[in-house]
């Protein structure tokens, strides 16, 4: 009697857990295809190519702003300056 307790508690304590973790997967959306959302995809797809930037193309607004250092040449924010 004592044993198959025992075995009901482990098999309960598992079932538990399997729900638990199909919870927070569905709640994430983790069974379906979040398309360009998904950046933990990019992220290991990055990795596998060698890279350690995500693997995805930049939007056309970011291209449009330009780069960094040729922007606000005229304004400082620096507070060391």
């Amino acid at each position: 009697m004592r044993r198959w307790l025992e075995w009901l508690c482990v098999a309960g304590a598992m079932a538990l857990v399997l729900w638990f973790y199909h919870w927070i997967v569905r709640i994430n959306n983790g069974f379906e295809d979040s398309g360009d959302l998904d950046y933990h995809q990019f992220l290991v797809r990055s990795w596998v190519k060698g890279h350690l930037y995500l693997d995805k193309e930049r939007s056309p607004e970011l291209l449009a702003l330009g780069s960094g250092a040729n922007r606000g040449k005229s304004v400082r924010h620096d507070l060391c300056a």
